[in-house]
């Protein structure tokens, strides 16, 4: 008879088994497998391809006490190796990895030795680990490391309870408390049984109460706090109470409106009422009660507290309330075992297990349902190649939950996991198995992304396995059920373990494919500028350009104890310290794929939160972002040619449209072309239709007429027919059992033949409806044979599948055939109405005029071109048309929409706009409409229904934005697999730990052991948020984070409001503004002078040449109004992107209209924009320039322009007969996408961030929006001048987009003077050993120097004439010296300060007009209105009393305050009078 092995005096099953195994099994009979089987059943190890594993779950050191337990009885059995650590995952935790071998040799040595438990009989988990932790002498070298480790990884724990904010507990305290507990209430006669369950996935529970049976208590030893213990027998003392008893229901008083009973509200959502008043008191009582216990009372202050209570009950009965709270008294009665046996007349709930269960049950069914149907909605939208394969399996597992009642009604829905788990290995599989080159492509990608998509998705599998244990415990399987239950539990467990090995696998071969995607865009003039900073150092022997950098490491500080300590000479410091400069600049280096895997793979030290607002992502430190950015951008750019290409195929053919035609009333223009057409809209939140009228290209038929008649015909022979209609019946459920009953009537019957007789009239079928119908016949047949194969190979859910398909394809042929008279006729979607009853005599007269003809065919065929890019099924269209013809939802410019509703009305609509959220935004991204999070998928737009009212008819401009639109859609889908896997890979690298000083932190235990270990820093990074952040915002649209807030049933957008601000500011501080207009003009162009004298990216002469053909080219003046640029000037801008704004407002230009061009907001501020057109295009035409001598063909040979000499990028511009731009294609070494980021990264170092790809995350917010007016040059401005590492950093920043090594100009600058004040030279001898780098930077800061001194001398020259000699010119120049010295010196420390707590006290540029326009009010209420009505009022508050700046003695302070709120009028006089703006300056110093 087998012996049976207890600890803690119950049966223990594995050793029973295993040990029993051992004892009755002949040593040449046991085998490897056999003991396998033991250890996978209880949960010690599991194979993955052949090779045994350690089994993870939540934790991985039970199995290893286990294993360690058998290894100490038979020696060498179990042999475990540690692998890794491995991460987190959606179902499982962060863990360690080891892998398991049994010894075959130690297996067969093993005797029968019957019953032998000596080393087994410890009374708990606790006493096992104090006996390892007291015996460490006998333990082996591994076990004590895993006892390090354990402890380290407890220490680290973080709190996962809902509502415990105890410390943990271990479970020598947990057991004391659970059996002085037990003691109590068996003492009032009520038997409690306390289980200690690993598998619980919450800190306790009560089970269901049976009767006859003891209430059972389970606590999750791994997680179980301070107050679970007492919190779990709380439940059944105020179960047996009831909530009627007086402590009770004070209790409940007490604890209602408290923080507590909000806390435990938010986290228990699916209580209610009496249930949520239960859980709020227990949690009470257990935090009471773990207050008692932990002041640990002796027998003395327990009888104290015994008499304390006795004489509160006497104060009570005297009328004085000495009461301490309920719960605390609930909690005090327990402990004390003072259980009021009296009054325990009530039962413990027998429901509430059952019900959280049933609970669990339907929101897990709820969120699975909501899920899958959300993803199906979204694929129907996609182009019908992508829709297939996806549709199939997603409508099969919709299928497997309608009739989910209990848990082992998932056995369908479980094999379809398991089907998509084999599909996700086998793409995974496929993909692996191709060749390196070829892996990193966007469409592997995309599948790779799938499968990770896939593996994230089991969340739903996971409590599936949940719920499955805990109704086995409660031992509620019906024996029907048996079967089924173990299968889907061996299921579940299955595709987890799977799931697990696949995503550590996949994520360790994620990384080198990823290197593969990101090599290409590293740029490879970088490594040998930092070989050049690396040579510097070697040949004479600085440290001083990376001083502070090498400052901050842990190595070169380690070195400096050394020498302190005098372990080490100062010769043989300065060698190690050398030395060690040069392996931190080589480390910056990326020579190949490798260094990529390493930046992937390595702990790295986390950017600063004042980076993550402020900088754009191109600014990272690190270049595998930079990297990410460019391959991100690239996407634009790709975007940006396929608009390029469309563009001057719309520019040839609306000009020959328009040609003659008044272009400024769009509305007439395209009258002829659009006509107002009556769609169905879906409410989501009323769940009902209603019609819509809508602007629509001119259909061929009419829409509105077929459908007022059919609606006609079926409302007279439902009345005819007493068809059953909403109105009379008072429930859904009523009205459809009476349809059910009138459907199989012979009214119904009438009702049918009379609709075919109305359709046969008015309708006419589609062209090819029968090879429709043919071929969903052919699928019909291949899907039932396939079925019938599937069912006899014992394929289930390869049956399955073709048996939704089957459904899917009989309902589609059953919707659009019938029989009538025994011949099929066509119906639904392969009817339209009748040509002859319904031709549109709109559509017929386009097509008759060959003008309008060729434009509308042209409109229309690349209208649904767009379509088929985004998918043709997100669009509202007739059901027989395979595309739409509803125009696309751009909102109206507010210049058509004066024209066309007139000033008042379209003032009242465009005040709405500019304050409301409005459904056609396009700023916030696009949001799930039943989960509200923002979906991660290429935004589409412009494809709802919006009233015809507001809908822009410019045919030919919202054709193009929806194209550009498009284009972006194509482009950015083709990458969103490696985006959403390059962010995993941030999110999943660990961050080093770093101190104030930017020092990282090292594990002192592996110090002491000579291993650097750096301390990880916990949570997400901030290179992971921003990361994250710029992927919505570029990816997915979110340009803003929405922000509305109701103020009397209105709604209002913060976001929209900021804007509006920010419009009205820019407007009125800019427009006309010639001296603002001026000074940027001076500031842009010293700074380009400045980058010139460097040399590093153009020369001067480069320059000079670029100034005098962007002149000798009128400036590109011609061009202005043009939907298309003319000039060469132009379109090199256009090509190249020169202006940094075609990604982000290309897809909102006007086509056509000087006038309504003219009439843009915009243009009021075309000083700016002339300052701005005259910087891009030189800086853009000094890098062409540059490239002379340099462009090579195909041969390696200089390329010569036409006059014979060396040709730069200018010259090799060409434009086709379109007029689109290209490079001559003979130039064979220049790539377009790396000018552009040259040009780009240029524009932002000597101008400001500009456009969306480098918008802040600050600008995100409403409130960074407001904040960060006029204000995007400081980022640019403080790293030029002080680089890239703020406090803590490196100064050397390696950029990937300018293909150069940077520096702060100051830092270089202040550098050359500390070395040669150490070195105890002079500057110039310093100079000489500098870097190139370094040089240009000295001579960046010399000039910018000099400039500043020259401000000082112009001030002093001018502030020195007499006042008669004063002249407009003279106050004009001396307006722009002082804002030049202001402007240069705020880079100073001195200075800067004080101008950084200038913007502190006004945090905002709009809040200037905002306190005008109080001003003005409180002028007009109190002093204008009380003067005009002959109230007294003080003459010095209505009118100047002396001269002041523009306005004279006598003149009316009113006027100041209206013209300071006017644009253009603020610019005007403010241009007027430079000497007034000069004095302002002068109250700055």
């Amino acid at each position: 008879m087998a012996c049976k092995y207890y600890i803690d005096g119950k049966e223990s099953r594995l050793y029973t088994d295993l040990y029993g195994y051992f004892d009755n099994t002949s040593p040449e009979r046991k085998s490897v497998e056999d003991v396998y089987k033991i250890l996978k059943e209880h949960k010690i190890a599991t194979r993955v391809r052949g090779e045994l594993f350690v089994t993870q779950g939540n934790s991985v050191q039970p199995k290893l006490t286990e294993i360690n337990r058998i290894n100490r009885k038979y020696p060498n059995l179990i042999d475990t190796t540690f692998i890794k650590i491995t991460r987190a995952t959606s179902f499982s935790p962060k863990n360690k990895l080891y892998s398991m071998s049994i010894n075959e040799e130690v297996l067969k040595s093993i005797p029968n030795e019957g019953a032998t438990n000596s080393d087994l009989d410890y009374k708990n988990q606790y006493e096992l680990e104090e006996f390892m932790r007291k015996d460490q002498a006998k333990l082996s070298a591994f076990e004590q490391d895993y006892l390090l480790d354990e402890q380290a990884l407890s220490e680290n724990t973080s709190n996962q309870s809902r509502i415990s904010e105890m410390a943990n507990e271990d479970m020598a305290m947990a057991e004391k408390k659970a059996n002085h507990l037990k003691d109590s209430f068996a003492a009032a006669g009520i038997d409690v049984e306390v289980i200690f369950d690993e598998d619980l996935d919450v800190l306790g529970q009560v089970d269901s109460k049976e009767d006859g049976k003891s209430a059972v208590i389970r606590l999750n030893p791994n997680n179980i706090k301070e107050d679970t213990t007492i919190h779990e027998f709380g439940h059944i003392y105020i179960d047996l109470l009831g909530v009627s008893d007086p402590t009770v229901a004070s209790a409940l008083n007490e604890l209602r409106d408290t923080d507590l009973y909000a806390k435990v509200a938010q986290a228990y959502p699916d209580l209610k009422g009496e249930a949520l008043d239960k859980e709020v008191l227990a949690t009470a009582i257990g935090q009471e009660g773990a207050k008692i216990v932990r002041k640990n009372p002796t027998r003395l202050q327990a009888l104290l507290n015994r008499i304390y209570r006795a004489f509160a009950k006497m104060l009570n009965r005297a009328g004085i309330d000495a009461t301490p709270n309920s719960a605390a008294k609930l909690a005090q009665e327990m402990l004390s075992g003072d259980l009021r046996t009296a009054d325990m007349t009530k039962k413990i709930s027998p429901y509430s297990q059952q019900s959280r269960d049933m609970e669990k049950l339907n929101t897990l069914v709820d969120e699975a349902r909501t899920r899958v149907r959300t993803e199906i909605a979204e694929i129907k939208k996609l182009p019908e190649a992508e829709q297939e394969l996806k549709l199939d399996r997603l409508n099969r597992v919709e299928a497997t939950l309608a009739n989910v009642k209990k848990v082992e009604d998932f056995y369908a829905f479980v094999s379809s996991a398991a089907s998509a788990m084999d599909t996700a290995r086998a793409d995974y599989d496929r993909i692996m198995a191709l060749p390196e080159n070829e892996r990193a492509q966007p469409k592997n990608m995309n599948a790779m992304y799938e499968v990770k998509k896939t593996l994230d998705s089991f969340d739903t599998i996971k409590n599936i396995r949940n719920l499955l244990k805990a109704k086995q415990k409660s031992g509620k399987v019906l024996q029907p059920d048996i079967p089924r239950f173990d299968t889907i539990q061996e299921r579940t467990a299955a595709i987890l373990d799977d799931a697990t090995f696949l995503e550590e696998q996949f994520m360790e071969d994620l990384v080198p494919i990823m290197a593969d995607v990101m090599l290409p865009f590293h740029n490879k003039e970088l490594d040998p500028k930092i070989q050049a900073l690396i040579d510097n150092v070697q040949e004479h022997k600085r440290l001083a350009f990376n001083s502070k950098e090498l400052k901050r490491d842990s190595q070169y500080i380690a070195l400096k104890k050394r020498r302190d300590n005098k372990d080490i000479t100062q010769e043989q410091f300065e060698t190690a310290a050398l030395k060690r400069n040069v392996e931190l600049l080589k480390n910056k280096q990326i020579l190949g794929r490798d260094d990529i895997i390493r930046a992937m793979r390595n702990a790295h030290k986390d950017k600063s939160a004042a980076s993550y607002l402020f900088d754009p992502i191109m600014y990272s430190s690190e270049p595998l972002i930079q990297m990410f950015a460019k391959s991100v951008k690239a996407a634009e750019f790709r975007k940006n040619d396929m608009t390029l290409e469309f563009k001057y195929d719309l520019k040839q053919e609306y000009d020959k449209f328009a040609e003659g035609m008044d272009e400024s009333d769009v509305a007439a223009l395209n009258e002829d072309l659009l006509e107002e057409v009556e769609m169905d809209q879906f409410n989501f939140e009323t769940k009902e239709k209603s019609a819509i009228k809508t602007l629509s290209l001119t259909q061929p038929l009419l829409i509105n007429k077929y459908n007022e008649n059919q609606k006609q015909m079926y409302v007279e022979l439902g009345k005819k027919y007493n068809k059953p209609a909403r109105k009379d019946y008072k429930t859904d459920q009523e009205l459809i059992a009476a349809k059910r009953e009138w459907n199989n009537s012979n009214s119904k019957r009438k009702y049918d033949a009379e609709v075919n007789v109305w359709l046969q009239k008015n309708t006419e079928p589609i062209d090819g409806w029968k090879d429709k119908m043919s071929e969903i016949n052919k699928q019909l047949f291949k899907a039932k044979k396939l079925k019938i194969e599937a069912q006899q190979a014992g394929k289930a859910e390869a049956a399955s599948m073709q048996d939704v398909k089957l459904q899917k394809l009989t309902k589609k042929l059953s919707f659009n055939v019938i029989t009538v008279n025994g011949k099929t006729v066509p119906r639904g979607e392969w009817i339209r109405p009748k040509k002859s009853e319904y031709s549109n005599p709109k559509y017929e007269a386009i097509q008759a005029d060959p003008k309008k003809k060729r434009y509308y065919d042209f409109m229309l065929k690349e209208f649904q071109a767009g379509q088929k890019m985004v998918g043709i099924n997100r669009f509202s269209k007739n059901t027989w048309d395979d595309f739409s013809y509803i125009m696309p939802s751009i909102r109206k410019q507010e210049f058509d929409r004066a024209r066309e509703q007139g000033l008042i009305s379209s003032t009242k609509d465009m005040l709405k706009e500019g304050f409301s959220t409005q459904s056609t935004d396009t700023q916030f991204g696009l949001y799930n409409e039943k989960s509200g999070e923002l979906k991660k998928s290429v935004p589409v737009y412009y494809t709802g229904l919006e009233g015809s009212k507001n809908v822009s008819r410019d045919i030919a401009s919202s054709i193009y934005g929806f194209r550009h639109m498009a284009h972006n859609f194509v482009a950015k889908s083709d990458i969103v697999g490696q985006v959403m896997l390059f962010r995993d890979i941030v999110k999943n690298r660990d961050t080093i730990k770093v101190d104030a000083a930017g020092v990282e932190y090292v594990n002192n235990i592996a110090k002491q052991i000579g291993i650097k270990m750096p301390v990880k820093e916990p949570g997400d990074s901030y290179t992971y948020k921003h990361v994250d952040e710029f992927i919505d915002m570029i990816m997915f649209g979110q340009s803003e984070f929405k922000a509305d807030f109701n103020i009397g049933n209105k709604n209002y957008s913060a976001n929209k409001i900021a804007g509006t601000l920010n419009s009205y500011m820019a407007l009125n501080t800019l427009s006309f503004n010639f001296l603002q207009g001026a000074n940027q003009v001076i500031l842009d162009n010293m700074s380009m002078v400045n980058e010139a004298i460097a040399g590093e990216f153009a020369t001067t002469k480069d320059l000079a040449w670029a100034k005098a053909e962007y002149w000798k080219n009128g400036a590109a003046i011609s061009d202005i109004g043009k939907f298309a640029p003319e000039s060469k000037m132009g379109k090199a801008l256009e090509f190249f992107d020169g202006m940094t704004e075609f990604t982000d407002t290309e897809g909102n230009k006007i086509v056509g209209g000087k006038a309504r061009k003219a009439l843009s907001k915009d243009n009021l501020m075309f000083v700016q924009q002339g300052a701005e057109h005259e910087l891009s295009a030189t800086r853009m035409l000094a890098l062409m320039k540059n490239l002379e001598g340099k462009l090579k063909d195909a041969d390696g040979n200089v390329i010569m322009n036409e006059e014979g000499s060396p040709a730069n990028l200018w010259d090799m511009l060409i434009v086709d007969k379109k007029g689109k731009m290209s490079v001559d294609p003979k130039v064979k070494n220049f790539k377009k996408a790396d000018f552009i980021n040259l040009l780009q990264g240029l524009s932002r170092r000597t101008n400001q961030t500009k456009g969306n790809f480098d918008r802040s995350l600050l600008n995100r917010r409403w409130y960074g929006k407001l904040a960060m007016l006029f204000r995007n040059w400081m980022i640019p401005g403080i790293r030029r001048r002080y680089g890239h590492g703020g406090f803590t950093g490196s100064t050397l920043q390696v950029d990937e987009e300018l293909g150069a090594v940077t520096q702060g100009m100051y830092i270089s600058f202040y550098n050359m003077l500390t070395e040669s004040y150490q070195k105890k030279q002079i500057p110039m001898t310093t100079y000489r050993t500098m870097t190139e780098m370094e040089k240009r930077n000295v001579k960046r800061t010399l000039v910018e120097l000099s400039s500043l001194v020259a401000s000082f001398a112009i001030i002093a020259a001018l502030s020195s004439i007499d006042d008669d000699e004063e002249t407009y010119v003279t106050n004009f120049m001396l307006y722009q010296a002082k804002r030049y010295k202001m402007e240069m010196l705020q880079w100073t420390p001195l200075v800067g300060t004080k101008e950084a707590f200038r913007i502190l006290k006004s945090p905002t540029a709009t809040a200037r007009p905002v306190e005008q326009g109080i001003a003005l009010i409180e002028q007009v209420m109190f002093r204008e209105l009380p003067h005009l009505v002959g109230i007294p009022v003080n003459e010095n508050k209505i009118y100047y009393q002396r001269k002041s700046g523009r306005y004279n003695k006598g003149d009316r302070k009113i006027r100041k305050k209206l013209n300071d709120l006017i644009p253009v009028i603020r610019g005007l006089q403010k241009s007027q009078t430079p000497e007034e703006a000069a004095k302002w300056f002068g109250t700055l110093e």
